[in-house]
């Protein structure tokens, strides 16, 4: 089997987030025997046992898409991705719209805000430069929209600000939600605490690389994000081992921040930086024992970690199956764990 053999049908690509977060569906795959079995999310906690610990990224998505105008009056719409490092007020991002040339201003979300294009970038972005003494979050908070993935078409509603942010969110920088978290809600995390599950967290400020699709698997340039892993987290880690529990890692991005940031040893030998690992079949897990993920298109790097971890043909089975039972997919969709 090949990961090209996974079929998204478009009608299953959820457009609208579950009014009752742990209310979804839940496939929970085997990876030594390819057994599955379907779940409700809120019993996700009968996965769990004593020790084991449960990670989270506890980013936070900015609203990071704007409307906009030029002098000449057409109309742009500018998405901030992530500030360019060591510059202050100045974003690399994507922009819509005609003859967008270095030296272009840009007046933001018909306020009197303007920016200014710095320069266009080989990859096809830009950078922008705002005034360095603005707070660039307050001005996404006050004239931004969240920036929802690309294949749901619909604009964002006020139900996206709370279902589009997980319950930890609380560091801002990501444009687009870590979604295998969306499903957890507080009293769902004091049920895992009461049986003896310890949680922790990262963070990974997703990017909006993450939609990326790839075109050659041996060539593909991952995108850099930023992250940061406290040593809190790694005696965590060490003492979950110790006793025998499961690393457990919500998310894609939990798993590639716990592998940049832990060593072999399970030392934390780089708890913060940018981490561009392309995790993909062949690769050798360090830290991580099992993964609550959602499902992901087949083009992006994202089924090749599932699949690094799972086995490719049981990822293909396991979508096949959440296909003819008509899962909700993608990121506003149902959730995998996979043990």
């Amino acid at each position: 089997m090949k990961i090209s053999d996974i079929r998204i049908p478009e009608d299953l690509i959820a457009q609208y987030p579950m009014p009752e977060r742990e209310k979804c569906r839940l496939l929970c795959l085997d990876k030594s025997t390819g057994s599955i079995k379907h779940m409700v999310f809120e019993n996700v906690i009968s996965l769990f046992n004593k020790d084991d610990l449960v990670v989270f990224n506890n980013s936070k998505v900015v609203k990071a898409r704007f409307d906009g105008a030029k002098s000449t009056g057409g109309k742009v719409e500018l998405f901030l991705i992530r500030p360019v490092e060591g510059a202050k007020g100045s974003w690399h991002c994507l922009i819509k719209g005609k003859n967008i040339q270095k030296g272009t201003i840009i007046s933001i979300g018909g306020s009197d805000l303007k920016v200014e294009v710095e320069s266009h970038e080989d990859d096809g972005t830009f950078v922008v430069s705002f005034d360095d003494k603005i707070d660039i979050f307050k001005v996404m908070e006050d004239l931004g929209r969240l920036p929802l993935p690309p294949y749901i078409k619909r604009m964002p509603n006020m139900d996206d600000n709370r279902y589009y942010q997980t319950v930890f969110a609380n560091a801002e920088g990501s444009v687009a939600a870590p979604t295998a978290a969306l499903h957890f809600t507080e009293g769902l995390v004091d049920k895992m605490h009461s049986k003896g599950v310890n949680t922790g967290f990262v963070t990974l400020h997703v990017g909006y690389g993450t939609f990326s699709m790839i075109r050659d698997i041996d060539n593909h340039i991952m995108h850099d994000e930023f992250y940061s892993v406290s040593e809190t987290l790694e005696q965590k880690i060490k003492e979950c081992k110790s006793k025998g529990g499961k690393v457990w890692a919500v998310g894609t991005t939990v798993v590639r921040t716990l592998e940049t940031a832990f060593n072999k040893d399970l030392n934390l030998g780089r708890p913060a930086g940018f981490t561009s690992l392309f995790i993909r079949p062949g690769y050798e897990f360090r830290v991580v024992d099992a993964i609550i993920t959602n499902f992901h298109h087949p083009e992006t790097t994202l089924i090749y970690l599932v699949s690094a971890f799972a086995g490719i043909d049981n990822i293909v089975k396991a979508y096949e199956d959440a296909v003819n039972k008509e899962y909700r997919l993608l990121s506003y969709g149902d959730a995998m764990a996979i043990i």
